[in-house]
């Protein structure tokens, strides 16, 4: 994808600009001159507050776009990652000194993680990984469902990783039906985050084991 592609005219109508967000995926789109000259952004949130007002989708996109948004100017590229934190927002343009568009500085490319609105978070995250996974079958016959893997990677690592880019690092697991293999899993792999685990003699439910909690969790918590 080129620089170009996130560019669009004032003119084009809403319908139009969601088209080129989901074309594009990059939830953001730059509305510029003929020149290139920077008027404004349009983002997926812009398009979101649209629609729950009932807006017209013929309209123009001008309706919906900031028209003073956050840019950089080239010589400033270098402190992109502090303004992109400090203005918590995921991408902002990069202007030449007639504000023409030259670049865009996206956060999940340019620095390899996502942008997190909080230096850290503290609340412990519960997995619930005590079911048969029944509908996974045969699979599951083999392995329990927080072990099936998705590509490389077992489901609950998945789940344990995206908490991780938070800051979360203390994790209960209610376990039950082949709890054996899950813990065995977790002491093999190297990890920065604890695991401990909850062991339900019979199956308690959805999340009946919650209850086998209540003296280790006393704040919130994620489930």
């Amino acid at each position: 994808m080129s620089l170009n592609d996130l560019f669009i005219n004032e003119h084009i109508s809403i319908k139009e600009a969601i088209k080129k967000l989901d074309d594009t995926a990059k939830r953001i789109l730059l509305v510029t001159t003929n020149e290139d000259t920077l008027l404004g952004i349009v983002t997926d949130g812009d398009v979101r507050r649209w629609i729950l007002k009932n807006g017209d989708m013929s309209e123009n996109v001008s309706l919906i776009m900031n028209k003073e948004p956050k840019f950089i100017y080239e010589k400033d590229i270098i402190h992109a990652k502090e303004i992109l934190k400090e203005k918590m927002i995921e991408a902002i343009p990069v202007l030449n000194g007639n504000k023409q568009v030259i670049d865009i500085v996206f956060w999940n490319d340019k620095f390899n993680r996502k942008l997190n609105y909080f230096e850290k978070l503290e609340n412990p995250v519960v997995i619930m990984a005590g079911g048969k996974g029944t509908r996974l079958e045969p699979y599951t016959k083999i392995l329990p469902k927080p072990l099936i893997p998705i590509g490389e990677t077992p489901i609950v690592e998945r789940i344990i990783n995206r908490f991780n880019e938070y800051g979360c690092s203390n994790y209960y697991m209610t376990v039950n039906y082949k709890k054996n293999m899950i813990k065995a899993h977790f002491n093999d792999i190297a990890r920065s985050y604890s695991v401990g685990y909850v062991e339900e003699d019979n199956p308690l439910g959805t999340a009946g084991s919650l209850y086998l909690l209540k003296d280790k969790l006393q704040d919130t918590f994620f489930c």
